[in-house]
């Protein structure tokens, strides 16, 4: 990619999340790194803009989770007994993954640059 196109879209991923922000100022921001970013034990890393929008989240034990990627059924059973899961209607377990304790942000994600 060469470094006018770079900037460009550098500079309009980077409008798009301070329009966001300025638009939402009572939300978080959650920076979502991408693992390539980081390469070793210390020092500081570069990154660009990638994408942002606003989004639902939750973190559990395990990891961060995103409501907007769908994972109904496997995040309802990650929050049920075995008996509870099976025991639902298509309309219960919907009910019941939107009643996780999402929280909205707008979420960014930062990959190499």
């Amino acid at each position: 990619m060469d470094k006018l196109k770079f900037e460009a879209e550098n500079r309009e991923k980077a409008e798009k999340l301070l329009k966001l922000v300025a638009e939402n100022p009572e939300l978080p921001v959650l920076p979502m790194v991408d693992y390539e970013v980081v390469g070793g034990d210390w020092g500081n890393w570069g990154g660009k803009w990638k994408d942002s929008h606003i989004g639902h989240y939750l973190i559990d034990r395990e990891d961060i989770k995103f409501k907007e990627d769908g994972d109904m059924e496997e995040m309802v059973q990650r929050f049920t007994t075995d008996e509870e899961y099976y025991s639902m209607t298509a309309e219960q377990m919907k009910e019941f993954y939107n009643s996780l304790p999402w929280q909205k942000a707008i979420i960014v994600y930062i990959s190499t640059p």
